[in-house]
């Protein structure tokens, strides 16, 4: 994962941690199946460790990773989510995950190209939604209590992002539609079977990550939404975390 995904590039040219964990095994447990790896519990001492012997801010630790690990990232988003503050799974594969209850709201990007024969863009099922974007994209907007319409722009040739506004506690939902694009980290090294893609995986991510506001990512307050968790804001290095 590290020469493949161009993250280190990206760390040493912007001044960030960044780990890259593997699997015991072939694959993570990203379905969190009884009797395999407890890989979130994995995970969550990786972070632990990280902490104790790294400078960094515990309030910006951040992951991604692409297939099997894109879906390893995105159950840690949603059992981790008092550690984690955003996720950006890429080619992620999400049927089969446990149900999401969130402590506290999260910033999502996801990536996907629309002929992924891997894990296909509309998931197991295939069957297309109403607005176009994968059933685990739509699931983070209604989570994360963002505004239902997305604003919709070209990012690069053959490449549309879309974003959720008025999300729950400052998070962002975001997503990238690579049209035609195949199983792939954009711009990975060597590059990954496929069309070539217009974008950089690592450097999009890395531009998500970097902007999103520090400070306290709480649910709203009201009589019909109680208080679901809280978190206080924090400074200093970040870390960035990454699975393959």
């Amino acid at each position: 994962m590290e020469p493949y995904s161009g993250f280190s590039r990206q760390a040493d040219e912007h001044g960030f941690v960044v780990a890259y964990p593997s699997s015991l095994g072939l694959a993570w447990n990203s379905t969190g199946a009884a009797g395999g790896p407890d890989d979130v519990a994995f995970l969550r001492a990786l972070i632990a460790a990280l902490e104790h012997s790294t400078c960094i801010d515990p309030e910006r630790v951040l992951g991604t990773g692409v297939s099997n690990g894109g879906g390893m990232v995105a159950l840690a988003g949603c059992e981790l989510s008092s550690q984690i503050e955003a996720i950006a799974p890429v080619a992620g594969g999400y049927d089969g995950q446990p149900p999401c209850h969130p402590t506290r709201p999260l910033s999502v990007l996801e990536i996907h190209g629309t002929a992924d024969q891997v894990v296909p863009y509309f998931g197991r099922t295939r069957r297309r939604t109403r607005d176009g974007v994968p059933p685990f994209v739509n699931a983070w907007v209604a989570r994360d209590r963002c505004s239902p319409r997305a604003g919709v722009r070209a990012l690069a040739p053959g490449a549309t992002i879309y974003r959720w506004q008025g999300c729950a506690g400052g998070v962002r939902v975001e997503h990238i539609k690579i049209a035609a694009g195949h199983h792939q980290w954009p711009g990975a090294t060597p590059p990954d079977p496929g069309p070539p893609s217009a974008i950089c995986a690592a450097c999009t991510i890395w531009s998500f990550f970097s902007g999103l506001p520090a400070g306290a990512r709480a649910w709203p307050v009201s009589p019909s939404s109680p208080l679901r968790g809280s978190s206080p804001g924090g400074g200093g290095a970040p870390l960035r975390s990454s699975a393959s």
